[in-house]
């Protein structure tokens, strides 16, 4: 679902940080989990924007809220998905960079068979980083 400047994305239930990266003879890797998490994110926001529901937000400064619904009850950091998520939405073209991200929300929902996040992306209106000196 988008309107002007938004949108609202379901997507599968992320690797977490700990499984997305593999050390492969001294240098960092994508792995397994997370080159098929990023292909199913591309399928997903593809279709979106198929549908006509998508927009690219291009450079702009944006605010993310993210609702995560785990697949079982089993303890979770929520910061493991944040990495895997944002890099598989910079990867599908949403954003530039995620260093565009000026605002992050995400909190633990209930469980949901399989497990899914749900991603509202919102331009901010300004371009500017809220952190910059005059």
């Amino acid at each position: 679902m988008a309107d002007k400047g938004s949108m609202t994305i379901d997507l599968p239930w992320p690797p977490t940080a700990n499984r997305y990266w593999r050390n492969v003879a001294g240098r960092m890797v994508l792995s397994r989990d997370g080159r098929r998490y990023r292909e199913a994110v591309d399928g997903l926001v593809w279709r979106l924007c198929r549908e006509g529901g998508g927009v690219g937000f291009g450079e702009s400064d944006l605010e993310v809220t993210i609702e995560a619904h785990p697949p079982d009850r089993r303890r979770r950091d929520l910061d493991n998905l944040l990495k895997p998520l944002l890099d598989a939405l910079q990867h599908a073209g949403l954003f530039a960079d995620d260093s565009q991200i000026v605002s992050l929300r995400i909190r633990k929902c209930c469980v949901a068979a399989d497990g899914f996040v749900r991603v509202r992306l919102t331009a901010t209106g300004h371009d500017e980083n809220v952190f910059e000196k005059n």
